[in-house]
């Protein structure tokens, strides 16, 4: 499906391929509702607007940000778009945009459903007097993902509960949530997780950004998790969660019973207006191999620092292991009778509180390559985009985690699908400090130079002096040429295909074949 007849021009029309012209006489609802249930369908670049919602039928998968010449998904080209230094997985170059100027929910998934590459933006739902979500896998879809994709600017407001990307058993992964907002204009029901509610065993947000998201009610405690809302055994991992805000418990993450897990995220920056800057632990939970960090609360007052709060009103245990939080914990003042299980957790209590110094003076830094520097959701989300909450030379949080729980739930990637385990442990948070990528790169010969893939393109090492690096497609053109005298270089190519590489150096030359 495209707006522009002349994309899809390496597709050829047949019984098993449909090529399909949208245009504003068209209803992108109708054009969608036409496909059969196990149809796989690709959607161009453009902006495409709807009147209800999209609904995936049973083993339906639909793909966006293609540029129209690709054969394969793939295929579809990825640069850094918000500038934050790194090409992440939703950062499509040629977006396809969904957006509603009529209050409706924007997409629903059958069982076994794929939505990806696909980007959410300015859709509003306002006045509804049901439970609304912008996007919602709900528990009869299982199996059933969302990934690659984006969620952006939108808003929900009702009387009764509401949230913005809901997954109950379903999957989240690799997808960013910037700037969505939930109120609950009555105080009747609950707003709860402007950028992601989770909830069942089965639900997992794996490997996304949650940036800048709002909940807001009438009723300040039933706001709860201005960035993440999860329950039921539902887990978090590899998630970068920051600057997000309510005026309830849980800035950033609420977590609301024993089962649920939160597992090596990094979580800066939110603020709460109640309690739990960055983490609300309600009733039990587990928190491990994670980050919280420059989290605020304002539960009296004055704003106060708080990175994590613990409690509830059962004496389920709180299970803290491997984490770094910086504030220590604050118990609530309920109920509670069960004291925290602690394991090898550093908690700071005291001391220099800098994000990071370069100068590697402060005693207890993270050292994040480039954070933000205010605290809760921005006025201007452009003012965050380019943070990055890796960790850099230096930091603490390298090789502090546990190999054991990694190994137990099989997750041997990070947030930029970069091998975890660099060393002989893995590190805290998101990111895996220095990681391997996943996809090694074939070579022509054996050779003292390396070549790899990672989330940025083509990695090249082993490099001494000065080199130039020319790299062309199978067909000779000659598609970038670089010099350095670094012994490292990322070269940004996010295209799959072949490629040959031709390293000089003042007194010798050797060609590689890249084959990713």
């Amino acid at each position: 499906m495209s707006t522009n007849t002349t994309d899809w021009t390496n597709i050829t029309a047949d019984a098993t391929h449909v090529i399909v012209d949208y245009s504003d006489g068209n209803s992108f609802n109708t054009l969608i509702n036409a496909y059969l249930a196990t149809d796989t369908i690709w959607v161009a670049k453009g902006t495409y607007t709807i009147d209800l919602a999209i609904a995936l039928k049973a083993d339906q998968k639909m793909y966006g940000g293609f540029d129209g010449t690709e054969i394969s998904p793939s295929a579809r080209a990825k640069s850094d778009l918000d500038g934050n230094g790194d090409v992440e997985p939703w950062e499509f170059t040629n977006a396809t945009e969904i957006t509603s100027p009529v209050s409706t929910n924007a997409l629903t998934f059958g069982i076994n459903s794929i939505a990806d590459g696909l980007t959410f933006k300015n859709i509003t739902i306002t006045n509804n007097a049901t439970n609304a979500n912008i996007i919602a896998i709900f528990s009869s879809a299982t199996g059933s993902v969302l990934r690659n994709s984006i969620v952006k600017d939108c808003s929900v407001t009702s009387t009764v509960a509401v949230n913005t990307v809901t997954a109950s058993n379903g999957i989240v992964q690799n997808c960013l949530m910037q700037n969505n907002s939930l109120n609950n204009t009555t105080g009747a029901g609950t707003s709860n997780g402007a950028g992601l509610y989770l909830t069942g065993a089965l639900s997992r947000g794996i490997g996304c950004v949650i940036r800048g998201n709002k909940t807001l009610n009438l009723t300040t405690s039933k706001s709860k998790g201005g960035g993440v809302f999860m329950q039921s055994g539902a887990k978090l991992i590899n998630c970068v969660v920051y600057n997000n805000e309510n005026q309830g418990q849980g800035g950033g993450v609420y977590v609301n019973d024993a089962t649920t897990e939160v597992i090596n995220c990094t979580v800066a920056k939110n603020k709460s207006g109640l309690t739990g800057g960055g983490i609300y632990m309600n009733g039990g939970g587990i928190c491990n191999n994670s980050i919280a960090w420059s989290n605020m609360e304002n539960s009296s007052s004055t704003a106060i620092p708080n990175d994590v709060y613990y409690g509830g009103t059962s004496a389920a245990k709180t299970t803290f292991q491997n984490d770094y939080l910086a504030y220590g914990l604050n118990e609530k003042s309920l109920t509670v009778t069960a004291l925290p299980d602690l394991a090898n957790c550093k908690l700071i209590t005291s001391g220099e509180f800098a994000d990071n110094t370069l100068d590697g003076i402060t005693d207890f830094a993270p050292k994040f390559k480039n954070p933000t520097t205010t605290i809760g959701a921005p006025a201007d989300i452009s003012s965050i985009q380019q943070a990055n909450y890796k960790l850099l030379t230096g930091s603490p949080c390298i090789d502090f985690a546990s190999n054991a729980l990694l190994n137990t739930l099989t997750i041997t990637t990070d947030l930029m699908t970069g091998t975890r385990f660099v060393n002989t442990k893995s590190d805290l948070g998101a990111y895996e400090f220095g990681s391997v990528p996943t996809t090694a790169v074939k070579n022509i010969k054996n050779s003292n130079y390396k070549v790899f893939k990672n989330g940025q393109g083509l990695v090249v090492t082993g490099l001494s002096g000065e080199n130039t690096i020319s790299v062309f497609g199978l067909n000779g053109v000659l598609l970038q040429n670089i010099s350095t005298i670094e012994s490292e270089i990322s070269l940004p190519i996010t295209q799959k295909g072949v490629y040959v590489l031709k390293i000089k150096t003042v007194s010798t030359s050797e060609t590689l074949k890249a084959i990713f």
